[in-house]
């Protein structure tokens, strides 16, 4: 009975100490993640961008996949005018 008891006390311990009703998931906010244009530069070979990637949230990002897609446009626009109308910040 005493082991029983023991046991049961263990294993109650560890069930509430790996229980949390807090949602980690619900509270990451993608809004906190702000990317800015800082440089553009075009060549007749090439186009480069500089982007400052901040993050004003509560979580610590230790690794960002970081995709950039634009539409391919048939009357010419150039690139960095069409970036800099999306990452002004206001």
């Amino acid at each position: 009975m005493k082991y029983f008891t023991m046991f049961f006390l263990v294993m109650m311990t560890i069930s509430f100490s790996g229980c949390s009703t807090k949602d980690i998931a619900s509270s990451f906010n993608e809004k906190d993640i702000k990317i800015k244009l800082v440089h553009s530069e075009s060549n007749n070979d090439y186009q480069s961008y500089e982007m400052e990637v901040t993050n004003t949230g509560k979580f610590e990002i230790g690794y960002l996949n970081f995709y950039l897609y634009y539409p391919v446009i048939l009357s010419y626009i150039p690139v960095s005018t069409y970036l800099e109308a999306l990452f002004v910040s206001k």
